[in-house]
């Protein structure tokens, strides 16, 4: 098994941000047991994990032809299977059966996977955005994006419109904010190592919202880290989106 705790502390040796992918993974996977997902069916999860660990498109056609036998609705493919094949991708990587290379790869398939079946849902329900409006971040030095894809998807379906950012400097969300007004922010948070990231920008988006913007932190490690981000003027720090969309009135 690899020594995370020289990982962890170590950025030169996480050059795909795999931490960060775990801990999205795992705050989705965390989520999901909250919200009373149906069991996953261990079949069709360790299909999945094997097609996107294949360099051919057949095994991913195949993939969704096998979900759609078993009638597993696409939304429970993109809330429940999706992170828990990026958490078991992680694993194959933290027990020495992956490389990074394999890891960066395959979770580059799960995004188009996620990315195709975020489109179907769309298109299916013809979904018309409410009057609500959030923007979602992804701090700064966080390389995966799955679990903000996943959010923003679950976001949509209850009729808020959603706007992604990654990385965003001052200069990119004062500019923002003078074109677009937001009900809300959610900021996502992957790993420990972010923290003061994050926390700045909290700081940053109340700045520029003269404190006007209500601001939810959400990442499977909050739990240990939810002072600081209050005290940098996160008005939410949690992993239940409901309990965000209640509060904020979205």
């Amino acid at each position: 098994m690899r020594d995370l705790g020289n990982f962890a502390t170590n950025n030169d040796a996480d050059p795909s941000g795999l931490i960060g992918l775990v801990s999205a993974a795992i705050s989705q996977a965390v989520a999901r047991r909250e919200k009373g997902c149906r069991v996953l069916k261990a079949k069709l999860l360790d299909q999945m994990v094997s097609s996107v660990s294949s360099p051919s498109d057949e095994p991913r056609v195949s993939l969704i032809g096998a979900f759609e036998r078993e009638r597993v609705p696409k939304e429970h493919i993109v809330d429940c299977y999706i992170p828990e094949a990026a958490r078991l991708l992680g694993d194959r990587w933290i027990a020495d059966k992956a490389t990074f290379v394999e890891v960066t790869q395959g979770t580059a398939r799960l995004q188009a996977l996620l990315h195709g079946l975020q489109e179907d849902i769309f298109s299916d329900a013809r979904l018309v955005p409410g009057d609500s409006s959030a923007l979602l971040v992804v701090p700064m030095g966080e390389q995966h994006t799955l679990g903000a894809m996943v959010l923003a998807g679950q976001l949509r379906r209850r009729g808020v419109s959603v706007c992604v950012r990654i990385a965003p400097g001052l200069s990119d969300l004062k500019i923002l904010f003078a074109e677009k007004c937001f009900d809300a922010a959610l900021v996502t948070l992957g790993s420990a190592e972010r923290v003061d990231v994050c926390a700045k920008l909290v700081k940053t988006l109340k700045s520029v919202t003269t404190s006007e913007l209500k601001i939810a932190v959400g990442g499977c490690i909050i739990d240990s880290v939810a002072a600081p981000l209050l005290e940098a003027g996160a008005d939410l720090v949690t992993n239940d989106l409901d309990r965000v969309v209640d509060t904020f009135e979205l």
